[in-house]
């Protein structure tokens, strides 16, 4: 659409242009030429007419003829040369637009992404860390505790249960058999000796 009304335009511009230009000057030097060979004629009525006649045929042939060969030439000229321009103007500025556009398009894009991204990242790494050191010392604890708890109420009941069953067996009976020995001997001794003063002598 483009090339088609700037031919349509510089068409019409030049053609009007030449066409008025190269009427004139032709018309100008073919009448004058034409009056100079008249002079010499005899002055009569015809003379005019024939002036006129003139004209009238220059100004038709001229306008078919330059009409024709200027729109022939102008036309293939001006394809060629605004097709050629066109297109050498379109590929390098579109080259040097898309290349520029493209370059901050994509560094712009790119740095925009990898910021966002590398803060996301970042800061996931932050929480995830703080919740699972978090996570990880709460449920060290509990189970450090329960663990503890568990084995310190278990050990301290069997080891209780364990050493005051035999602690107290063996005390008992060192103690029974100790105190009993003593106390038989002393009962003994103490029963022995007056009834051993009462006996009548034989």
């Amino acid at each position: 659409m483009t090339l088609r009304t700037t031919l349509r335009t510089t068409l019409r511009t030049t053609l009007r242009t030449t066409l008025r230009t190269t009427l004139r000057t032709t018309l100008r030097t073919t009448l004058r030429t034409t009056k100079d060979d008249s002079k010499d004629d005899s002055k009569d009525d015809s003379k005019d007419d024939s002036e006129d006649d003139l004209r009238t045929t220059l100004r038709t042939t001229l306008r078919t003829t330059l009409r024709t060969t200027l729109r022939t030439t102008l036309r293939t000229t001006l394809r060629t040369t605004l097709r050629t321009t066109l297109r050498t103007t379109l590929r390098t500025t579109l080259r040097t637009t898309l290349r520029t556009t493209l370059r901050t398009t994509l560094r712009t894009t790119l740095r925009t992404t990898l910021r966002t991204t590398l803060r996301t990242h970042k800061d996931d790494s932050k929480d995830d860390s703080k919740d699972d050191s978090k996570d990880d010392s709460e449920d060290d604890s509990k189970d450090d505790s329960k663990d503890d708890s568990e084995d310190d109420s278990k050990d301290d009941s069997e080891d209780d249960s364990k050493d005051d069953s035999e602690d107290d067996s063996k005390d008992d009976s060192e103690d029974d058999s100790k105190d009993d020995s003593k106390d038989d001997s002393k009962d003994d001794s103490k029963d022995d000796s007056p009834l051993l003063g009462n006996k009548p002598p034989i």
